[in-house]
């Protein structure tokens, strides 16, 4: 008979095959270096700017892939929340008829909420529209927020536990998840990644009619319709996977083979896939990088004419034809809920692209690419462009992930993408670009009074490079990230810059009252933030400095992992 584990020892098991696969890791990327090293001759300007760009590259493919999907055992800490307080998002609520904590600034969340003692230090956030997921150093998950549809991944929560933070788990059972390397949220859903290489999603996803829909199994006739009340194996990658995303009704993920995989409810062409779903064009217009309207072009219809249709059920008392609309709910599990592998604008032209990162919008897809035997990366786009954000200039949606050609020598690893704006990250730290939607100044791009003067409509289509204050000195720019209409960034010396809206202070500034926004980057004192609401609640103990290792940005809130230096 096999002597059952406790969860220590899981827990040991987990951290050692986590610290080993970083060894590897780092092993080939030294080799690397060194080849770099012993090969290139510096002669020439040229030659020196290649490689300083090689060793960028290496560097920024340290920080997308090593550090973040297999931190130090060290590398975590406490959880600070910041922004609206709305179904407990924040996890800051000691009861549900209590008051906040320390009102919307950076507040750390309490340890007798969230244990993050040892094995149960945080390494990975993640923020949706309303609930919230972090990852422990033991790989396990905890989570909090609003449970409508099942996203926190734990079954159904009681009315008195709705401000509690509890695991992540399996079934009703009460079996904690274990070995989580990685972990996204939507709106309505959650997606994690084991360390094994498989996918688990809980809760659901929304089509543009709020029809509810989830996973299904490739191999069984599964009902689609409804939702996960526990993470669920996600089937149909042909292997591993090693990177996921989440967008605000669908996910993204990279196999361990290098194929790029989406599914979900992507009705505007995020999915990248629009024309193996067996999608009509149909005639569409758009705004073109002139600002001239009503420019026609063929756009692929995945509305409730491809998902659907209307039919007579009968007739009523006064002969009068009663009409129901019925899915094709085959189609949709073929078409949508099975992951399948996007569509690359020129495909016929390059049989394989190394994907380096990849970022889900609310409706729209952000890649960062690598042609075969090329040193130069690429950004593509796909989806809704309805404010610009896909960056090629005007408002037509894509349903194949195309090049933005703008982007093409910037040397671009990462990007980010939020409801309706973009951000990219030069792989030396120097150049941080945004495009997309102004109004909300959540591209950082003008000051406070001219954002007020933009409408709705209005947009920036192709990117631009983000001005920083003085502040940043000659430090460089490590991380990217976007909430709905937030942007944050993360320097090599741990300090944070965050710009946008600001309404429930959000970005972690203060809101007076008077602009509701933060419209270019500005420097977050997060340890001040932190010490004032510690004193405030007559906590101790209070600190001098701390380092910022994680950002992540939701709807209306927004939560980094911080660790404290006394």
């Amino acid at each position: 008979m096999t002597k059952r584990r406790n969860a220590d020892e899981f827990s040991s098991e987990f951290e050692r095959d986590k610290d080993s696969i970083r060894r590897q890791l780092l092993e080939g990327t030294i080799e690397n270096y060194k080849r770099i090293s012993s090969e290139t001759i510096v002669d020439t300007k040229e030659k020196a700017e290649q490689s300083f760009m090689q060793y960028c590259e290496l560097s920024s493919r340290i920080r997308n892939t090593i550090f973040t999907l297999y931190p130090k055992s060290d590398d975590g800490g406490e959880v600070v929340a910041m922004g609206t307080e709305d179904s407990n998002a924040c996890g800051l609520l000691e009861d549900l008829e209590g008051p906040r904590l320390y009102e919307y600034e950076p507040t750390l969340v309490p340890k007798n909420k969230l244990c993050v003692v040892d094995e149960k230090t945080v390494q990975h956030v993640a923020a949706g529209g309303l609930h919230s997921a972090v990852i422990h150093r033991n790989g396990t998950v905890s989570t909090w927020g609003a449970n409508d549809e099942y996203a926190l991944g734990r079954g159904e929560v009681g009315e008195d536990d709705n401000h509690l933070i509890k695991p992540m788990l399996t079934s009703e059972l009460g079996e904690v998840m274990k070995d989580i390397i990685q972990i996204d949220a939507g709106d309505n859903h959650t997606i994690v990644l084991d360390i094994h290489g498989r996918a688990y999603v809980c809760g659901m996803y929304k089509d543009m009619d709020s029809g509810k829909w989830k996973d299904s199994k490739v191999s069984e006739d599964f009902e689609i319709k409804g939702n996960h009340k526990f993470p669920t194996e996600v089937e149909g990658f042909g292997g591993k996977v090693r990177m996921i995303c989440a967008g605000s009704s669908w996910n993204a993920a990279l196999s361990e083979d290098g194929f790029l995989y989406t599914w979900g409810m992507g009705n505007s062409g995020q999915l990248a896939r629009s024309k193996s779903m067996g999608a009509k064009k149909i005639k569409a217009t758009y705004i073109d990088s002139t600002g001239a309207p009503n420019n026609e072009y063929e756009d692929f219809d995945l509305t409730k004419s491809f998902m659907g249709k209307v039919f007579e059920e009968g007739k009523d008392t006064n002969g009068k034809s009663i009409l129901r609309f019925k899915y094709f709910e085959q189609k949709i599990h073929r078409t949508f809920l099975t992951p399948q592998k996007v569509e690359w604008n020129g495909e016929h032209l390059v049989s394989k692209r190394e994907v380096i990162h990849l970022a889900c919008g609310d409706i729209h897809f952000l890649v960062v690419a690598r042609d075969p035997g090329a040193f130069q990366t690429r950004v593509y786009s796909s989806g809704c462009s309805s404010f610009g954000q896909l960056g090629h200039g005007g408002t037509e949606n894509l349903h194949e992930l195309t090049p933005i050609e703008v982007l093409d020598d910037k040397n671009i690893c990462k990007v980010a993408a939020g409801n309706s704006h973009s951000l990219a990250l030069s792989m030396d730290g120097k150049g941080c670009y945004s495009w997309g939607k102004i109004d909300m100044g959540a591209l950082g791009l003008y000051d406070e009074t001219k954002t007020q003067k933009y409408s709705s409509v209005d947009f920036v289509g192709t990117p631009k490079k983000v001005a920083f204050p003085d502040t940043l000195g000659d430090n460089l720019l490590f991380d990217i990230i976007a909430g709905d209409t937030t942007s944050f960034a993360l320097t090599n010396i741990s300090t944070v810059y965050s710009w946008g809206y600001n309404e429930n202070s959000q970005t972690g500034h203060y809101n007076d009252g008077e602009i509701p926004l933060i419209a270019r980057p500005r420097l977050l004192d997060v340890i001040a933030s932190v010490n004032n609401g510690i004193k405030s609640s007559n906590r101790k103990p209070v600190a001098k400095n701390c380092r910022v290792t994680r950002i992540a940005a939701g709807g209306q809130h927004s939560l980094m992992v911080i660790k404290r230096y006394l």
